[in-house]
């Protein structure tokens, strides 16, 4: 059974994968390692930030822009 990782950490290991290409929860699930509920939890609240979109013509999520993920980090 693997561990669930805090969600800030999480979240920024979403966005340095999203940084790479766009993807779905379901390849981040198996990327990252998490249950899938925490996975979706993290893209919800990233949804809510502002930080990413999701393209429902390619089942995949995206970054918005990374100017705006080096803003939100910072």
């Amino acid at each position: 059974m693997t561990s669930v990782m805090v969600e800030s950490e999480l979240q920024e290991r979403i966005l340095s994968e999203l940084g790479r290409q766009p993807r779905s929860i379901v390849q981040l699930t198996y990327e990252l390692g998490q249950p899938p509920w925490v996975v979706f939890r993290a893209m919800h609240n990233l949804n809510r930030r502002g930080l990413v979109v999701y393209a429902p013509g390619r089942g995949q999520w995206c970054l918005v822009s990374l100017r705006a993920i080096s803003g939100a980090l910072s």
